[in-house]
């Protein structure tokens, strides 16, 4: 066997190894951030300059930890890719491209908590690179993804002899390069330079710092002048035992506001008032945090309280969906280098068109606007409109979601005329709302799992499904031997929030536009133009079909 054939036949071979094991460190940090001062963070600054990240990791560790408003910045930017659907598109046409992408998709609708992949892979926005490592096993013939667990950065470090990227494993401690095909590695470039200087919590480092001093001396502040001075005063001749007792007085009264002293002494409460320096202290607070926001979320009126016009907050918010596609056509080149590749060269050869995936980051156009637009051309001017200017523009995956959408509509309209027939309602007069369950559920539609209401419940004319595209939820009809057997309740008020199992806290609200029975949304041409005998028809028609 020729050199090169080996080499192909390893690189269709997955290393098996766990080769970054978690260790005991990975989970304690020196805690840098402790009398963190300019010259302290300049020193960790160099050493990850020199290809050394370990403390800056631990300190940007400790950044998100102790500040709220940056962990809650950070968590916003991310949760904004989290949230959203992907497909895997083929790279062509042909049958194989198409199979290689089923193949691919079906992989990663497997991965246990995909959502949680992609939130490690995206702390490389703070933190310049993130790294998982992929567990390979088999499976029916097949070379597959067992598992992917997250490696914290400190494990890693750039070698100043020639740059070369290497991770510090258990039997090796000075560090090995990376095995192909084991990793996956993601970059995110705040700003040029090297990965080491690349992330946002780099850019925020010093105002987080200022903001740390600012907070010190504003608790010191209030602890100084959030309470009144104490002032004791004792009798002329006043014994040593007397003066004791009044001050052990005064220190009563400050912790348990109660104390005694002894007959002839007296107690003042001075008071100052320092609210300019107070108001001081709040502005710089502000600041940084506002500072924090543009580098993370590029704009502030989404993130910090404050006034603005619309037209502001509208810019700022594009900003921000800017940033969500930026990041999501990040995500998606690097899976699909990393985690993609590998599975298609180790199940269909290194010769094979590699497929892409896609997030579904665009926003959804004001449909409502829109009607109303081509409404009032249509019905007041007389414009005619072809059928194809209502779609043109219209990606395939919004036509696959739009064609889906309705045929779910068009099913749960006959399930809800079943459910309402006399006979089965007074046998099954119980519904219970039923979603998937699966990776892809909505978390607010997962809320609403298993929930039982009666059948003449407000709540279903809100919450019959679809409630949302590509919702895949239904509604079961139940008796009472059911309900007893299955030890089911019956809720009497809409859901309005809840605490999912793997402890995420959701608003229960249908998508959207969705919040409708579509079984009672009854469609009412417009007749005018019609020939009169086809419109007493269709009147003669309506008047024995009333609504459900």
């Amino acid at each position: 066997m020729s050199r090169l054939k080996q080499l192909i036949t390893r690189l269709r071979r997955p290393d098996m190894r766990e080769v970054a094991v978690a260790q005991v460190s990975d989970k304690y940090s020196e805690y840098p951030s402790n009398g963190l001062t300019p010259v302290k963070l300049a020193e960790i600054l160099r050493e990850a300059d020199a290809g050394d990240v370990l403390r800056q990791m631990e300190l940007f560790e400790e950044m998100e930890e102790k500040d709220p408003h940056l962990f809650s910045q950070l968590q916003t930017r991310k949760n904004a890719v989290t949230g959203l659907d992907f497909e895997v598109i083929p790279f062509g046409d042909e049958p194989l491209d198409k199979e290689i992408a089923d193949f691919i998709e079906e992989q990663l609708n497997g991965i246990e908590s995909f959502e949680d992949v992609e939130n490690d892979l995206l702390d490389a926005i703070g933190k310049g690179f993130a790294v998982s490592e992929i567990l390979w096993g088999y499976d029916e013939g097949h070379v597959v993804v067992q598992d992917i667990k997250t490696r914290h950065q400190k494990r890693f470090f750039w070698d100043t002899l020639d740059d070369s990227f290497k991770v510090r494993t258990k039997d090796v401690p000075e560090g090995i390069l990376l095995p192909a095909n084991k990793f996956i590695v993601h970059r995110y470039k705040a700003r040029s330079g090297h990965t080491s200087r690349a992330g946002i919590l780099r850019v925020v480092a010093w105002m987080y710092l200022f903001k740390n001093y600012d907070l010190k001396d504003w608790v010191s502040f209030a602890e100084i002048y959030g309470l009144p001075l104490r002032l004791g005063k004792y009798a002329p001749g006043a014994s040593d035992s007397d003066k004791a007792a009044l001050m052990r007085a005064l220190i009563q009264i400050g912790s348990d506001a109660a104390g005694i002293i002894p007959d002839g002494t007296s107690i003042d409460f001075i008071t100052t008032e320092k609210t300019s320096s107070s108001d001081l202290y709040e502005r710089l607070a502000r600041y940084c945090d506002e500072q924090i926001s543009k580098a993370i979320l590029g704009q502030t009126l989404t993130s910090d309280s404050g006034g603005g016009s619309y037209a502001q907050s509208k810019t700022h918010n594009d900003v921000r969906h800017d940033l969500t596609v930026a990041d999501c056509k990040a995500l998606a080149s690097t899976l699909r280098r990393d985690l993609i590749r590998p599975l298609c060269i180790f199940n269909f050869g290194e010769d094979k068109r590699i497929p892409y995936i896609r997030f579904d980051c665009e926003e959804s156009e004001d449909l409502t606007q829109t009607a109303t637009i081509l409404g009032t051309l249509i019905e007041k001017v007389g414009l005619r409109i072809p059928t194809s200017f209502v779609y043109e523009g219209i990606t395939p995956y919004q036509a696959e979601n739009i064609f889906r959408t309705n045929i779910q509509t068009a099913y749960n309209v006959g399930h809800y005329k079943r459910m309402t027939e006399p006979g089965v309602k007074a046998l099954r007069p119980y519904w219970q709302y039923d979603a998937v369950n699966d990776s892809k559920t909505r978390p607010s539609h997962l809320a609403m799992d298993g929930r039982v209401f009666m059948a003449d419940d407000p709540i279903w004319d809100t919450w019959f499904p679809p409630n949302g595209f590509k919702c895949r939820c239904t509604v079961k009809t139940l008796s009472k031997r059911q309900m007893e057997q299955r030890g089911l309740t019956v809720e009497t008020e809409a859901p309005r929030a809840a605490r999912l199992e793997d402890g995420r806290f959701v608003n229960i609200l249908p998508d959207p536009q969705f919040d409708t029975n579509p079984a009672k949304v009854r469609y009412q041409p417009d007749l005018t133009g019609y020939p009169e005998p086809l419109k007493k028809a269709y009147q003669e028609r309506e008047k024995g079909n009333t609504p459900p």
